[in-house]
């Protein structure tokens, strides 16, 4: 079968810049604080992961203009069938996976061993 950009008309160079898009407005819809934004975007598991669930979704973006025939699909439209197809990821996120990607706040109260709390790490 096809690769998702050819059967919408794009370049894969327009393609990637579409999913690159979408990764940076997703990583800020899902950051808590502005310092944890390119703690999410430099995280390869972070990265992976949204890479896995964007194939899923692009896999039933596929069947759904399968459904349509094989009516050729100009640039701009097949910009604007992907935009609205994988819309519904900026809904998904690893939760374990974004906490351990924000760094530890200063001043947290930590037990590592045998009860010994230890206060205000300090983090390069």
């Amino acid at each position: 079968m096809k690769a998702i950009y050819e059967i919408l008309g794009l370049t894969p160079q327009r393609y990637e810049e579409l999913v690159t898009d979408l990764f940076v407005n997703w990583a800020g819809k899902h950051c808590i604080r502005p310092t944890d934004y390119q703690h999410i975007l430099a995280n390869p598991a972070i990265s992976k992961w949204f890479r896995s669930e964007l194939s899923f979704i692009e896999e039933d973006l596929k069947e759904d203009i399968s459904d349509y025939g094989s009516e050729k699909i100009s640039p701009y439209k097949g910009e604007k069938i992907y935009a609205v197809g994988t819309e519904r990821i900026l809904n998904h996120y690893p939760k374990s996976l974004l906490e351990a990607a924000q760094p530890l706040k200063r001043g947290v109260t930590l037990t590592i061993q045998r009860g010994i709390p230890i206060s205000y790490l300090k983090l390069n």
